[in-house]
């Protein structure tokens, strides 16, 4: 880019088309939030900073000038962090709102920001209501998303950022954004890691060797021109500190031609503080730049610098951690080219060392190769004879890391044994070399006093004489001051030593001295700096070899050398080390340290671009269908090429989370789709779902959450488990499964398929939604309505409402009983007016008007049947439906025995859905206390204190109807149930010792079976034991509500949170010092459609048998239940009931007091 284009696009011309796209999502994130400021801030977790900040509603700059405050707030906060004085209830006023984020990763939402966020931002800009999102993929946050309304005139349409729908619908949009942040971040990290490949293949293809300077000038101007073109600053500049250490040097700079006459040479104090030189600032200014950031190589025995400006004084602060990246590496690779360009000057008192050092580099330092390609290469030419200079018998070369144990080990090695007497083996690589034996392939941790170990964290030139030699002079060139002799112990396994060798370190200005010919002798002292391991010692036959161990290059903490490079001869051939060969293997280390360091950026880049090539074809394949199933198969198909494994498994959960099924897989697929596994049984699934963290597993046979049917049947050892999360809750798991061997998974390769499975979770509820919609508008469906009566006709009138919606036709089967079809004639005429169909049948037909639904039905793709007629009739009529239905739904299983239900269950082949609907469940009031004790803060923690649970389901109206023949147990303690399985499972349930059951029959007698009873009983919660007292019953007071009760404080109120379903409001007292708190929960006005919404569910869900609705958790419900009516004919057979007369409760008579229930009067 030029710089007239750079300065018509601005500071953020080169940023890169992520950018673009980045922008293009935070604007669609305004647009639908309503928001007036809308402020991202990307973070990069590696480094621990923010970057690249974007907003719309406010000027470029002030986003800028906001950078500098977030690092402070951040640092401040790291720092406390660190010493522990983070308090423990950390607020947003405490750090900011964006270390409360970063800790807590949850929705901030003020109300009040001026009290609650304080900052000068608020009061600038009259901000009267702020969201703060956390943008997190996987478990990687990446950045913050500010939501900021201002006042507006009269404070009118100002939105309500506190409503649960709000909330939810700024958390899907920035789930959606952070997803487009880092596929955007990743294509233009691939982009910015090619230039770096590129940076380094063109380094490698240059000369190496001495040349003339102008010739070395012009090898620096061409990496500044390609770092300054792919970088897209303004100005770099490379700077050498000169010998005396006081000053810097300008080598070479692009961008600003003034800096070679007016900044030519700047005092060195700081190194990483160069760029605020005010020489260097002036000279800048003259071209319009400005001083951005100063980069120090690292590892580099030579003090070098590069200097970078721009026009923007945030450059850097603007662009991607990538970009630094780049430049670091050019620093390094600049350094690199000083480093050995000087130790090739140094070497002037030899030209045969020279040329030698010069053909190993170019024959060396080629493009496009592996590290353990440039080790091979290098121990090949230190002993190859066509270098005289350098033709070693051997030579060895050891990559170096710390342990987490702070040992050092060797990570990589490459060997070549040129002759016979050296102890060899065949190169694994099939080379056709020999590697001496002691440096053959493998990881190695190396022992504290190891000599390789020693010469690394000194970082000093040892020879090692050869024992057998006794030659005295075993090292000859160096004048003797310039030498450190020591006699180094040779131990046997006991510690005992069994000899000693002498060596010679070198030290640090021992390449400096002039030539010494005289053969330099002295005094050698006994070491404990390291030893010789005297079984290693024999087996290599070290004694008869002279050996030399030359230190490279510098790990990235500066802690120990990066690597070692040994060679030598066998005492045959010689037994002295001349200075001219250990000067130019000290040279080829120089080297030796830039090509592996050439070739590891290499790797680097290859490895990262690869990956991201890989992460971006999944991206755009996995969200490029609509389909389900096609969906489903690409991330199958997909994700398992990306991590590299055999199989990948895609696990769904069922809507209510009770339980997951196989939904594909990339091989054995029809397998996997018959597994289907429910709680409480363990499953890793259920568990990467529950943490909403992935886990890697390496032994798959042995984990007690991987099933031994999985390890068999998919031959899976090693595998790794990720949840599908998305802003709506969790979809399922996908399991990566590794076949042919035990596979530890990194923590690259988890944070990679984290990424991935975020946007397949994605993926697969958008699939989902298109899914529904398509079945809804083009699928036709049959509802078949068996039954008539009341229940029937109130379905049919909700039906004929559902029709405006969905796309089916009626289907009415009622008994032919005398005097029935002249009742219903007006009802028959409506059914048939609105296009629907009416069958009547005899009262002694097995099924009614079967044969006829049979023929109507036959080209039907989708049927729902109601079974709508007294409980004793539905197990028969389960029966004679179930065959011609895709889904069944009955009111409750009742008029059977829960074993003649499992009875024929068993005898199905499980594909009809089987609904035992408690339209109860559906209530308003009960699917708002769900949401409640899932998302409000107050309650859920509120739950950890409760001791006790009521429950009232009461009416005012007499006991009549259905209800009077079946009893108030079997007609209400359902919709109970419904209410105590939002805090509890039903089987976790545990009846009292001591009057479980109470019963009471209204007066006077007007049913056989009880009219109220009270159920008493307890249930664990989080260990602790919580009560539970429910009350059911007719012709008393009209009562509906749940209220949770704190332990019993003295001096005060006890604490409580009641949720009324007949007056439609919610009471919390939970804070026992402040009078209780009313809300609304239902408007009046507003109906109970609760029957409505049931018949809703089952249209519209592919599969609506979830929770409380599943024909098994009905058949236990209804265990229980058929238990409590035995208990209650026990009862009323021995007389053991309470009366009571109309508006009156019970007196039922107990050892310990009962709470009064009443429906109201906690408030005050």
């Amino acid at each position: 880019m030029d710089r007239a284009a750079a300065e018509r696009n601005g500071p953020q011309a080169h940023t890169g088309g992520w950018l673009v796209e980045v922008r293009a999502a935070v604007e669609g994130v305004r647009e639908s939030s309503g928001a007036d400021i809308v402020a991202l801030y990307p973070y990069d977790e590696d480094s621990d900073s923010f970057y690249a900040p974007l907003v719309t509603g406010l000027p470029e700059e002030d986003v800028g000038h906001a950078l500098p405050d977030l690092s402070d707030q951040l640092r401040r906060f790291r720092a406390d962090e660190a010493e522990g004085k983070v308090p423990p209830d950390l607020s947003v006023a405490s750090y900011g709102p964006s270390a409360w984020l970063l800790t807590t990763r949850r929705t901030l939402v003020s109300t009040d920001p001026r009290t609650e966020v304080g900052s000068s931002f608020v009061r600038r800009h009259r901000v009267q209501a702020m969201v703060g999102l956390p943008l997190v993929v996987g478990k990687n946050l990446i950045g913050l998303l500010y939501l900021d309304y201002v006042e507006r005139p009269g404070g009118h349409d100002q939105i309500d950022v506190s409503s649960a729908a709000y909330v939810q619908k700024v958390e899907h949009a920035a789930s959606e954004l952070a997803l487009a942040i880092d596929a955007s971040r990743q294509a233009e990290e691939t982009r910015i890691l090619r230039d770096v490949g590129a940076l380094v293949g063109r380094v490698a293809e240059l000369p190496a060797g001495p040349e003339d300077p102008e010739a070395s000038s012009q090898r620096i101007d061409d990496v500044l021109r390609r770092v300054l073109a792919a970088s897209g600053l303004g100005c770099v500049a490379l700077y050498l500190l000169d010998p005396g250490g006081g000053r810097l040097r300008l080598v070479a700079a692009k961008g600003c031609p003034l800096l070679s006459s007016r900044a030519a040479s700047i005092p060195a104090g700081g190194l990483t503080e160069a760029h605020h030189d005010e020489r260097l600032a002036e000279a800048l200014a003259e071209h319009g730049l400005r001083p951005v950031a100063t980069f120090v190589p690292r590892g580099q025995s030579r003090s070098a610098v590069m200097v970078v400006a721009d026009r923007d004084l945030l450059a850097l602060e603007r662009r991607l951690p990538a970009h630094h990246i780049l430049l670091q590496s050019a620093a390094d690779l600049l350094g690199g080219m000083v480093n050995a360009e000087h130790l090739l000057d140094v070497l002037g008192e030899t030209n045969r060392a020279l040329g030698a050092v010069t053909r190993l580099s170019v024959r060396l330092l080629q493009p496009g190769v592996t590290q353990r390609e440039t080790l091979g290469t290098a121990v090949t030419l230190l002993t190859d004879p066509s270098l005289p200079e350098l033709d070693f018998q051997f030579a060895d070369i050891f990559l170096l890391e710390s342990t987490p144990d702070g040992r050092l080990a060797a990570r990589e090695s490459a060997g070549a044994a040129a002759s016979h007497h050296i102890q060899g083996i065949p190169d694994e690589a099939g080379t056709g070399r020999r590697v001496p034996t002691w440096a053959g392939p493998g990881y190695r941790i190396l022992d504290p006093d190891d000599v390789v170990a020693y010469v690394a964290r000194i970082r000093r030139t040892v020879v090692v004489a050869a024992q057998a030699a006794e030659e005295e002079n075993f090292v000859t060139g160096y004048p003797e001051d310039l030498l450190v002799r020591k006699q180094v112990q040779i131990l046997g396994k006991d510690g005992a030593v069994q000899g000693a060798v002498r060596v010679a370190r070198l030290r640090e200005s021992a390449d400096r001295a002039p030539l010494s010919a005289d053969e330099a002798s002295g005094i050698y002292e006994i070491t404990d700096d390291f030893t010789l391991n005297a079984e290693l010692f024999d087996a290599y036959e070290h004694a008869s070899l002279v050996r030399v161990f030359v230190p490279f290059g510098s790990d990235t903490t500066g802690v120990h050398a990066a690597g070692v490079l040994e060679a030598g001869f066998h005492i045959s051939e010689r037994c002295r080390l001349e200075r001219v060969q250990i000067e130019a293997l000290r040279a080829c280390s120089a080297t030796i340290a830039a090509a592996v360091e050439t070739a590891r950026l290499y790797e680097d880049v290859t490895l990262r671009a690869r990956h991201l090539e890989i992460v971006n074809e999944v991206s755009r394949a996995i969200t490029t269908s609509i389909d389900l199933e096609q969906t489903l198969s690409m991330i199958s198909g997909r994700m398992a090429r990306a991590l590299d494994t055999s199989t990948c498994l895609i696990a769904l959960l069922e809507e209510d989370g009770s339980a997951w099924y196989g939904a594909a897989s990339s091989e054995m697929e029809d397998v996997w789709q018959r597994r289907r596994v429910e709680r409480p049984q363990p499953s890793i699934v259920f568990e990467v779902v529950d943490r909403g963290r992935p886990l890697a597993i390496e032994d798959a046979e042995n984990h007690p959450l991987v099933s031994a049917q999985m390890v068999r049947t998919l031959g899976i050892r090693s595998l790794i488990a990720l949840p599908l999360m998305t802003s709506d809750g969790p979809l399922g798991a996908v399991i990566l499964g590794q076949r042919d061997q035990l596979r530890l998974f990194t923590e690259e390769e988890v944070e990679r398929a984290t990424g991935l499975a975020d946007q397949a979770a994605l993926a697969i509820r958008n699939a989902r939604l298109h899914a529904r919609e398509e079945e809804e508008h083009h699928i036709q469906k049959d509802v078949v309505l068996v039954g008539f009566g009341q229940w029937g006709q109130k379905a049919y009138a909700h039906l004929e409402l559902l029709k405006n919606f969905f796309n089916f036709r009626t289907h009415i089967v009622e008994l032919e009983w005398p005097g029935r079809r002249e009742a219903l004639a007006e009802a028959e005429r409506r059914v048939v007016s609105n296009g629907d169909l009416f069958y009547w049948d005899a009262p002694d037909s097995f099924a009614p008007a079967y044969d006829a639904l049979a023929r109507e039905l036959e080209t039907s793709c989708y049927v729902i049947t109601y079974i709508c007629t007294p409980a004793e009739s539905h197990l028969p009529m389960l029966k004679a439906y179930y065959e011609m239905s895709n889904v069944v739904l009955i009111e409750k299983p009742l008029g059977a025995p829960p074993e003649a239900y499992r009875e024929f269950l068993d005898t199905t082949d499980g594909s009809v859905q089987i609904v035992a609907a408690d339209h109860y469940w559906f209530k308003l009031e009960i699917r708002l206390l769900e949401q409640l004790l899932n998302e409000e803060r107050n309650l859920r923690a509120f739950l950890e204190e409760i001791e006790e649970v009521e429950i009232a389901i009461l009416e005012e109206q007499p006991p009549g109807g259905s209800g009077a023949q079946i009893g108030m147990i079997a007609d209400l303690i359902p919709h109970a149930f419904a209410i105590v399985s939002l805090l509890t499972p039903l089987d976790k349930l545990t009846l009292a010792p001591d009057h479980p059951l109470q019963i009471g029959r209204y007066q006077p007698l007007s049913s056989e079976y009880e009219t109220y009873a009270r159920l008493r009983g307890s249930f664990d919660y989080h260990g602790r034991t919580v009560g539970v007292t429910i009350d059911i019953g007719k012709g008393v007071t009209n009562a509906k509500w749940i209220k949770l009760s704190g332990e019993r404080r003295k001096g005060g109120r006890r604490a409580f949170y009641k949720f009324d379903f007949g007056k439609g409001e919610a009471i919390d007292g939970t804070q026992s010092t402040l009078r209780a708190a009313m809300r609304p929960i239902r408007q009046p006005g507003v109906p109970d459609n609760a029957h409505l919404n049931m018949l809703r569910h089952v249209m519209e869900k592919k599969n609506p048998a979830v929770g409380i609705l599943s024909i098994h958790e009905a058949i236990r419900a209804n265990a229980r239940i058929q238990t409590l009516e035995k208990m209650a004919a026990e009862l009323t057979a021995a007389g053991e009931w309470t009366p009571y007369e109309q508006g009156q409760h019970p007196a039922f008579p107990t050892e310990e007091p009962v709470p009064v229930l009443v429906a109201a009067g906690e408030t005050s």
